[in-house]
C-alpha cells in the first residue's frame, strides 16, 4: 500500500515531464484534443497495385513493393506503436502489404528458384518477404489457434534477420518480430528480445530502436507495471537530447516517449476499480491532461517522432516514383 502512495505522489510531481514553453496552455479537454500527430517524412508515392498496374521489370517491381512496406504504411504502423492508431489504420497497412507481397511474387517468379549461393538480390526478396509476413500478422485481426501458430511462423522467419550485417535490418527485424511476441501476450520474449529501455541507441537502425524501446516499456505496462513504465519513460524522455542530436527531432522524441505514458496512464486508470480505488483513478485522469500540456501546449495535434520507414530501404525506388505520399489517402 505503501509502495502504491509513494509511486502516485512521485508521479504526480513528475507528471509535467517534458515542457514546451512555445505557446500557452490550452484550456480544451483531454477526451476532446487529440494531441498527437505523425510527423511527415520525406514524401514518396507508389501506384496502387493491379490488373493494369505495368511494371518495367524485376528491380522495378522490386523497389516498388519495397517503398510500399517501407514508406506508405509508415504513418499507420508508427501509430500503431504508440498507441495512437486510427480508425482504417489497419486496413490501410494490410492493403499496402497485400500490393507489396504481390509484386514480391512477381520478382521472385521472373527471378526463378532461389540458388544455394543466393546473391544479395536474393537476400532482399527474402528480407522483404519476411518483413511483409510480419507486418501482415501484426496488424491481422484474428486470435485463434491457427493465427497463433502463423505468427510463430512469422517470428521465425525474421530471426535469420536478426544477425543480418545491416544494423538497420537487424533492428527493424528484433522490433517486428517484438511486435509478434506482444500480440501473442509473450511478454517475457519481448523482453528478452529488446535492449533495456536506457540502452544507447545504434547509430543505423536508430528509429527502429527507439521505437523498441517504447515497446518494450508498453509491454512492461501490459503486465501491469503502469509505475515502472511511467518511470522508464520520464528517464527515455531524459535521454532524447543526447540521442537525436537534431534539436527537433529530440523534441519530437521526447513527446512520442509522452503519448506512450499517456496512454499508459489511461491504461491504469481503466485498470482500477472505480469502486475501491476512486482516488487514484482520478489522478490518473488528471495526470493524462498535465502531461499533454507540458508537452504539447499548442491547440493543434503536435508532431511526434516518425519511425520515418516501416521496414528499411533495401531496394532504391527509381526516380520517377516520386509526388507525394499516399499511406493517409482515403
Amino acid at each position: 500500500m505503501w509502495f502504491a502512495a509513494f509511486a502516485f505522489a512521485w508521479l504526480g510531481c513528475a507528471a509535467g515531464g517534458v515542457a514546451d514553453s512555445s505557446a500557452a496552455r490550452t484550456s480544451q479537454p483531454a477526451a476532446d484534443r487529440p494531441a498527437w500527430v505523425i510527423r511527415e517524412s520525406a514524401p514518396t508515392r507508389t501506384e496502387p497495385v493491379g490488373p493494369t498496374t505495368r511494371s518495367t521489370g524485376p528491380a522495378d517491381s522490386l523497389a516498388r513493393a519495397n517503398d510500399l512496406l517501407a514508406r506508405q504504411i509508415e504513418p499507420a504502423v508508427s501509430r500503431w506503436f504508440l498507441g495512437l492508431a486510427l480508425p482504417g489504420d489497419g486496413e490501410r497497412v494490410l492493403n499496402g502489404v497485400r500490393q507489396a507481397r504481390m509484386l514480391l511474387a512477381e520478382v521472385q517468379a521472373d527471378a526463378g528458384e532461389p540458388a544455394p549461393s543466393a546473391n544479395r538480390w536474393q537476400d532482399d526478396i527474402d528480407a522483404l518477404n519476411a518483413f511483409a509476413r510480419a507486418v501482415e500478422d501484426v496488424f491481422a485481426a484474428g486470435e485463434d489457434q491457427a493465427d497463433a501458430a502463423e505468427r510463430d511462423a512469422a517470428a521465425i522467419q525474421l530471426a535469420v534477420l536478426l544477425e543480418d550485417d545491416r544494423a538497420e535490418v537487424a533492428s527493424a527485424a528484433r522490433l517486428w518480430r517484438a511486435a509478434l511476441f506482444r500480440r501473442l501476450e509473450r511478454h517475457d520474449r519481448v523482453l528478452a528480445l529488446l535492449p533495456e529501455p536506457l540502452a544507447g541507441l545504434s547509430a543505423e537502425g536508430q528509429r527502429f530502436d527507439f521505437y523498441g524501446r517504447l515497446l518494450r516499456v508498453r509491454s512492461i505496462a501490459d503486465q501491469g507495471g503502469y509505475a515502472t513504465a511511467c518511470t522508464l519513460l520520464l528517464q527515455i524522455e531524459d535521454e532524447c537530447d543526447e540521442w537525436f542530436p537534431a534539436a527537433e527531432n529530440a523534441v519530437d522524441a521526447r513527446r512520442a516517449a509522452v503519448a506512450v505514458r499517456t496512454g499508459i496512464l489511461r491504461q491504469w486508470a481503466d485498470a482500477l476499480d472505480p469502486a475501491t480505488h476512486r482516488e487514484e483513478r482520478e489522478w490518473c485522469l488528471r495526470a493524462i491532461e498535465r502531461v499533454r500540456t507540458a508537452a504539447c501546449s499548442e491547440p493543434e495535434p503536435c508532431p511526434v517522432l516518425p519511425l520515418e520507414m516501416a521496414v528499411p530501404v533495401l531496394a532504391r525506388p527509381p526516380a520517377r516514383l516520386t509526388t507525394t505520399r499516399a499511406a493517409d489517402e482515403p
